[in-house]
């Protein structure tokens, strides 16, 4: 049996995901289009991996190899740029223009193909573009990432004129595997019970046939060497950033803060995820919802520059650019540490409720650190990050939470990871980080109560 017809039913499947589609945009056909995001899989593929012991296809009956694309998968990649040109033809333009189209993909083989082959569809070379005689393929740079990162998304929103407007879009984050701490975050604070283990899709898709709109804090980050950035959930530097490193390394930096002086606040930060919730104080969960852009309000095509450019003026507090002297409203400290991490959300991860009593919405974050000091040895960390599966870390002798309104990290040398939001930047950068004015909008549910979780 061959390869095409194998895979006829996933083709049909296909077909009928593009019928939808053109219906779609035709009942548009009266409005002006300004913007497309367009989202699809990859095509189809060989098995992961043998789908059973004596299943006679094994990884040699697949021209490709286990998990790459089909010739079929090819094709119908293909077949779908061509649909895209055809619809969008006099929306964008027939050759490639940078400042016109982002490609962006994840970063598996499968996904970098399927790509590749719907571009060769989208983008045909013709006349000065056909760099090769004979041949309509033309090189066209695609951005690689893990998969589900709302940061795009905000950034995008943040780069708009007209932004206070833009940022009422609610987004419903839909976990895939990693990169799911704010949909985790969503499901906690809407107390929405979610496996941790494993991709809790449904749960986040419900939440959207009765939403509610909630305020998501940014945080504008400002970075040594790479320009300042917008942030949601964390700016790791150190361990965290660095957990896949072998060994417990230690950083040598200057940490500074402006401390927030409530108690109430700091008492908070040892609760643990599975206590009572009525233990985090009235109104701990309650959210001002987002009242929705209407058609009122003003619609502006122009964009920022750029990112750095579009933050400018929008921190809730005015610190000195990095490099330049602290006022005697920060407390500083410089020693040897393992980690310095500045965290937003009640959780990085679905499996890690880092710090439960943070709430979505809040202008405070939490430096938590853990001083070389403390640890006795790499067994020692290595149990704290163990615990943090139960939020037993927060009691860990090793780690140090302080609530604080605007940080500063300052590495004394050109070592340590720095990431934010997960993403990596330039390690051993300085770096410090303050609140925005500005709030995107997710979407969760009105919270649920549970017996014996009230």
């Amino acid at each position: 049996m061959d390869e095409l017809s194998r895979m006829k039913p996933r083709s049909i499947s296909l077909l009928q995901l593009t019928t939808c589609f053109s219906i779609l945009i035709s009942t548009e056909a009266a409005r002006e289009l300004v913007f497309v995001q367009a989202i699809w899989r990859h095509g189809d593929r060989a098995p992961l991996s043998l789908p059973y012991p004596k299943d006679p296809y094994t990884e040699s009956a697949w021209q490709r190899g286990w998990q790459q694309l089909t010739n079929l998968g090819m094709t119908q990649l293909n077949e779908l740029g061509r649909y895209f040109r055809a619809t969008y033809n006099t929306f964008v333009a027939s050759h490639y223009i940078p400042s016109q189209v982002y490609i962006r993909s994840s970063d598996s083989d499968r996904a970098l193909t399927s790509a590749q082959a719907f571009l060769s569809g989208f983008y045909p070379a013709e006349g000065s573009f056909q760099w090769q005689p004979g041949s309509t393929w033309q090189p066209i740079p695609i951005h690689a990432s893990t998969p589900g990162e709302p940061d795009l998304v905000i950034c995008g929103l943040l780069l708009r004129k007209d932004r206070e407007r833009a940022l009422k879009f609610p987004i419903c984050h839909i976990p895939g595997g990693t990169s799911n701490a704010l949909a985790a975050a969503i499901c906690y604070a809407c107390n929405e019970p979610f496996s941790s283990r494993d991709v809790f899709i449904t749960e986040c898709c419900l939440m959207t046939t009765r939403p509610r709109y909630i305020p998501l804090r940014l945080y504008n980050v400002e970075t040594e060497h790479d320009g300042t950035k917008s942030m949601f959930m964390s700016a790791n530097w150190g361990l965290v950033a660095d957990i896949e490193l072998p060994r417990v390394a230690t950083y040598r930096a200057r940490l500074s803060y402006i401390p927030v002086q409530c108690k109430a606040t700091s008492r908070k930060t040892m609760l643990k995820y599975n206590c009572e919730r009525k233990m985090f104080g009235a109104g701990h969960f309650d959210y001002e919802e987002v009242d929705q852009a209407t058609g009122l309000e003003r619609l502006e095509k122009e964009h920022f520059s750029s990112l750095e450019a579009s933050l400018e003026g929008t921190s809730l507090i005015s610190v000195p650019p990095l490099g330049q002297p602290l006022d005697e409203n920060w407390q500083t400290v410089e020693g040897d540490w393992v980690m310095a991490n500045v965290s937003t959300l009640s959780h990085l991860g679905s499996d890690v409720p880092f710090l439960p009593s943070a709430r979505l919405d809040e202008e405070t974050m939490y430096l938590t650190v853990i001083d070389w000091n403390t640890v006795k040895s790499r067994f020692h960390v290595a149990h704290l990050f163990i615990f943090m599966e139960s939020s037993k870390h927060l009691a860990h002798p090793c780690m140090q939470i302080i609530p604080v309104k605007a940080v500063r990290v300052e590495p004394m040398t050109s070592s340590g990871y720095f990431a934010i939001d997960g993403e990596p930047c330039r390690s051993g950068s300085s770096f410090q980080v303050v609140p925005s004015k500005y709030c995107a909008t997710v979407i969760g549910r009105e919270e649920v109560s549970h017996t014996g979780n009230k």
